[in-house]
């Protein structure tokens, strides 16, 4: 038997090779790269031009704006933070959302795209959250008064990534008015100044949030009395409300 010299490169196969490189090459450069595509590209223009574009659909033939060369030595999120400038700076600063959430795998372990229009760029999954790194733990969010879990919409109301204090004092208020109206007009309505989520206020409180200066540094940590004009919150005893049943100052709420 005849043996070729190059096996089964003949020049048949090597001729049918190049048309069809030939033939992927124009497509991809008809298509814009759109042919290796796993998908559509997010449309919807949520806050303002970013790197001069509105939305990621506007990079759909672009793909090195996001997927950096194999031989460049760059990050994907490298180039997410080219124009997410503002998460750059949180993550620099350990402050922020991102600055206390970054991961280090990259943004992908939150944000994917290439799912749709109008698919979510957020890989919101609140079971595996752990949202005691934003500063504020579920502990004692879990269920809702009328039954199920909390989803990140019965708080975050307006974005996943801002939240008002109103929010607290809507559904707490609406609770527990007797107890509420008192204390916010003791303490304000910055709930998060005292509140962590967990509410430990015993001695291993972190008193970060409300700085002992002056004449507090020296202080002591003491229980207050509870007398005929105290109640056990240090509260003067004709505008005290009840306290919960089982909970003392310097507890921990559930």
């Amino acid at each position: 038997m005849h043996r070729r010299p190059l096996g089964c490169l003949t020049g048949t196969a090597l001729i049918t090779a190049f048309v069809v490189t030939l033939l992927v090459l124009a497509a991809a450069a008809a298509t814009g790269n759109g042919i290796f595509s796993p998908g559509r590209l997010n449309a919807v223009a949520a806050h303002g031009p970013l790197g001069g574009v509105a939305s990621h659909a506007e990079l759909e033939t672009r793909c090195a704006a996001c997927h950096p060369a194999a031989w460049s030595g760059a990050r994907m999120a490298d180039l997410c933070l080219a124009c997410h400038t503002s998460v750059g700076v949180e993550i620099a600063s350990g402050g922020g959302l991102h600055g206390r959430l970054a991961m280090t795998d990259g943004c992908r372990a939150c944000h994917t795209d290439h799912r749709g229009a109008e698919a979510s760029l957020t890989l919101a999954n609140p079971s595996g959250f752990a949202h005691e790194r934003t500063g504020f733990a579920l502990a004692a969010h879990k269920l809702r008064d009328g039954g199920g879990t909390f989803g990140c919409r019965d708080c975050h109301t307006a974005s996943l990534v801002t939240f008002s204090a109103q929010t607290c004092l809507s559904c707490h208020q609406a609770r527990d008015p007797v107890r509420m109206t008192p204390h916010l007009e003791a303490f304000g309505p910055t709930c998060l100044t005292c509140h962590d989520g967990v509410d430990t206020y015993g001695k291993a409180f972190d008193h970060h949030t409300y700085p002992l200066v002056g004449g507090h540094a020296q202080a002591s940590r003491v229980t207050p009395a509870r007398t005929s004009m105290r109640d056990g919150w240090g509260r003067p005893a004709a505008t005290a409300t009840p306290r919960p049943p089982g909970l003392t100052p310097g507890s921990t709420t559930t």
